[in-house]
């Protein structure tokens, strides 16, 4: 209905600004409906809105019986917003409130991920939120830290929740047990009849929050269990649908962190926070308030800071895991069949390499130098691997006794290029990285050569302090300014396309001796050779 050529709606927001229960502000974000919305929010009015009480800090029931958590808040700005009235209805567990949808009892509901099933029945919203699933195990319980590590674990999950159905679907022969809510699940886990529970990453944060005394941590993230929180609308409510997904439009990405930040910070929830009221005067609640949320703003900062590095330090727990996964696959699933291609190749030189003709011949060789090539690949992969990752221990280590005994692993023909021009002493490290790194730099020393030169490799050391460089020095092709940082990278080379190599060596030095305390670096010429050196502390 219009007044002239003012709405309905447009008229109360003026009346709401005039009377001071709106700002200007507030009224420049109300949402434009037309007509045809307007009379079906007339028509439609309260919204019966499904919410799971115990699901924080979503959702739950004050003790007065109130709604409340991020879910609320979001609805009650979408109310201020476009007009729209809401009645929360309380709905525990999930099937009851997903029988409701179906019956028609409800007319939409809060933080529901789509899925085929849910389509059937519900059209959803703009997605106005992201549930990151983590790990909860007792506290100092770090056996499981990646979802694969779950497959030996006691599960306790929420019957009917999406991330118990993917974590069924991902782990099909886990061990779970179902329960009635999340808070089961985690209690379940205190009394030590489960390993672990799998849970919204606010959620878990919530609980830990309210229950301080709780022995719990999170063990570990899994990034794959992401899910776009939607408000769910019956189907044939679509005009509904897009009110509210105008309403979620209209608010800021700034509004959403702080409604999350506040409901993630206030603690006094439920009854405490009832009878804190009520014990409050009128005058001490505004001083109190001024207090508190100075002290929650600055608590809620420290707390996001502690679950950004909690969630950091899990991704990197699932990081190395994986790369130590990566490193069996590598050295079992890659190197079996590289094993298999050389054994027939060696049986095809015995058998019938004198049958072949001459291009036959060059493919043979062709095979041959690829197997080598690839072993030597995965070789290097690996030594990466272990210099990045791998657990190790520091010892006093001979150098004189290490260079030696890497120079007499080469060819006897190529021996004589070293020559070790000063004492080499002992220096603190662990021998295999030491000896990788070492014997990447002589490997190199000989490969980058130009034909008509014979290699001259000088090996000597130099003491500094407390330190002794070990310096490895060439008459080869030299390296340009520009590219001696980048050669320390992963794949990276700089010597032309016939000089062979993986671009892997010398990230192994650079990845490795780090770790040992020490520091990598190389000074060089186009065409005048190179330095390289290794400075470590000194072993006394």
């Amino acid at each position: 209905m219009r007044f002239g050529s003012l709405t309905i709606g447009r008229a109360i927001a003026l009346f709401l600004l005039w009377s001071g229960l709106l700002t200007a502000a507030e009224l420049e974000k109300r949402v434009k409906l037309s007509d045809e919305q307007q009379q079906w929010l007339a028509e439609h009015s309260p919204i019966q809105v499904g919410i799971t009480p115990e699901w924080g800090p979503y959702s739950y029931f004050t003790a007065n019986g109130q709604g409340a958590g991020i879910d609320v808040d979001v609805l009650n700005l979408i109310s201020r917003r476009t007009g729209l009235k809401f009645q929360i209805i309380p709905a525990v567990p999930w099937e009851r409130m997903w029988k409701m949808a179906q019956e028609g009892k409800l007319d939409m509901t809060t933080s529901t991920v789509s899925t085929p099933e849910r389509e059937k029945v519900f059209t959803f919203t703009r997605a106005y939120g992201e549930s990151s699933t983590v790990i909860v195990a007792r506290e100092g319980d770090h056996r499981f830290s990646h979802v694969l590590q779950l497959r030996s674990a006691v599960i306790a999950q929420p019957k009917e929740h999406l991330v118990t159905s993917a974590l069924q679907e991902r782990l099909p022969d886990a061990s779970v047990v179902l329960l009635e809510t999340q808070r089961d699940c985690f209690e379940r886990v205190l009394d030590g009849k489960a390993d672990v529970t799998v849970a919204d990453m606010y959620t878990a944060a919530q609980y830990l929050n309210d229950h301080p005394k709780a022995k719990l941590g999170i063990s570990g993230v899994i990034p794959e269990f992401k899910f776009p929180l939607r408000l769910a609308v019956l189907r044939h409510y679509p005009i509904l649908r897009d009110i509210m997904d105008q309403g979620l439009a209209s608010i800021s990405q700034q509004e959403l962190d702080t409604i999350i930040a506040s409901q993630l910070a206030f603690n006094l929830q439920g009854s405490r926070r009832a009878d804190f009221l009520r014990r409050t005067v009128a005058g001490v609640i505004v001083l109190a308030a001024v207090i508190a949320a100075i002290f929650y703003l600055w608590n809620s900062m420290i707390r996001k800071e502690i679950r950004a590095r909690r969630v950091a330090e899990a991704e990197l727990r699932e990081t190395n895991r994986s790369l130590e996964v990566f490193a069996h696959a590598v050295s079992h699933d890659l190197k079996t069949p590289l094993r298999a291609i050389r054994g027939f190749s060696e049986a095809l030189r015995e058998d019938y390499y004198a049958q072949l003709d001459q291009v036959g011949r060059e493919y043979f060789a062709r095979i041959i130098s690829s197997v080598e090539r690839m072993d030597g690949l995965i070789s290097n992969v690996l030594a990466y691997s272990h210099a990045s990752q791998a657990e190790f221990s520091l010892e006093a280590v001979s150098l004189k006794e290490l260079v030696n005994q890497l120079v007499g692993e080469f060819p006897p023909e190529q021996r004589g290029y070293f020559h070790i021009v000063s004492e080499l002493p002992k220096v603190r490290a662990n021998p295999g990285l030491l000896g990788q790194s070492i014997a990447n730099l002589l490997s190199n020393a000989v490969k980058f050569i130009p034909k008509e030169r014979t290699p001259h490799i000088r090996i000597w050391s130099e003491r500094q302090g407390s330190l002794v460089k070990l310096v490895v020095e060439d008459n080869g092709i030299g390296i340009a300014p520009e590219d001696q940082q980048r050669i320390f990278q992963l794949f990276q080379r700089a010597g032309p396309g016939s000089y062979a190599g993986t671009g892997i060596g010398l990230a192994v030095v650079a990845k490795g001796v780090p770790r040992m305390g020490g520091t990598v670096g190389v000074t060089s010429r186009p065409g005048e050779g190179s330095s390289f050196w290794i400075q470590l502390p000194v072993a006394d």
